[in-house]
């Protein structure tokens, strides 16, 4: 991203701006695909995020976000929403602390959380991680053929299924906060109706699970440990494709896929 915006309340409405006129904001460093900003405002505080100019360059499609948000408006762990358009995403803030990652995460609560993502009825908007894939390989500066050998059988090895659900896709601690409330799931912007292995299998990543986690999340949400341990490899090709598609974000990321065909990162 480029500069933080020095005034980033004039992308608001006019209503919006006159209503928060003397707040206090603050850049966070936080988030690589937007500038995230906390706006307080005598006892109100709210999240000002100023979306990338490029959303599909990232994978991203802000009416996609959009009608998810919508559609989850009513869920206890959905964001509140108070303004959005193409360019601004303004919600309350939520107070409270991340989840534990690693070894000390509960996985219990995160099978909940998972679980309460995947049932929430809705006509979602679709986004499939494979064909996602496939399309940021194609942004990646290096022989598509080469990459898509490496892929294709990870892709083809993971049985086929018919269910799809709402899948967030971006599970990480930094993306939930626990408070006296209870728990909220942040960042929707690669959210969309997939395969809820998928969407573990990323959770198994962003929460840095090892193989006996892996076991007993198995037993949690009923999938098979073989095809979560896929999953999350698949997720782990994605995150690495993401990066190399989009080098400028970090550029400390943007060889990961050259060592990973190279036989230098394993994964």
């Amino acid at each position: 991203m480029t500069a933080p915006e020095e005034r980033p309340l004039e992308t608001l409405p006019a209503d919006w701006q006159a209503a928060l006129a003397g707040a206090r904001v603050r850049h966070l460093p936080a988030g690589l695909c937007n500038h995230v900003y906390r706006v307080d405002s005598g006892p109100q505080s709210l999240a000002l995020r100023l979306n990338n100019p490029a959303p599909g360059a990232l994978g991203i499609d802000p009416a996609r976000e959009g009608a998810i948000l919508d559609g989850i408006a009513d869920q206890p762990w959905a964001p509140r929403v108070r303004y959005r358009d193409r360019h601004c995403l303004l919600t309350d803030w939520v107070q409270g602390s991340p989840p534990a990652g690693g070894s000390g995460a509960r996985l219990h609560w995160l099978a909940h959380a998972l679980n309460s993502v995947h049932t929430c009825p809705g006509d979602w908007p679709a986004l499939d991680i494979p064909d996602q894939l496939r399309r940021l390989i194609s942004r990646c500066g290096r022989p598509e053929s080469r990459t898509r050998a490496r892929i294709e059988p990870l892709l083809a090895d993971l049985p086929a299924t018919d269910r799809r659900v709402l899948c967030h896709n971006d599970w990480h601690p930094g993306n939930l906060v626990i408070g006296r409330g209870g728990w909220t799931l942040l960042d929707w912007e690669f959210a969309g109706l997939g395969d809820p292995r998928l969407d573990i299998g990323g959770a198994i990543n962003g929460f840095a699970l090892d193989a006996r986690q892996i076991t007993s999340l198995s037993r949690l949400t009923g999938f098979p440990v073989k095809e979560l341990t896929q999953a999350s490899t698949i997720m782990k090709v994605m995150e690495i494709v993401w990066y190399a598609a989009n080098p400028d974000l970090a550029p400390e990321r943007a060889g990961d896929l050259a060592d990973w065909l190279d036989g230098n990162l394993q994964l």
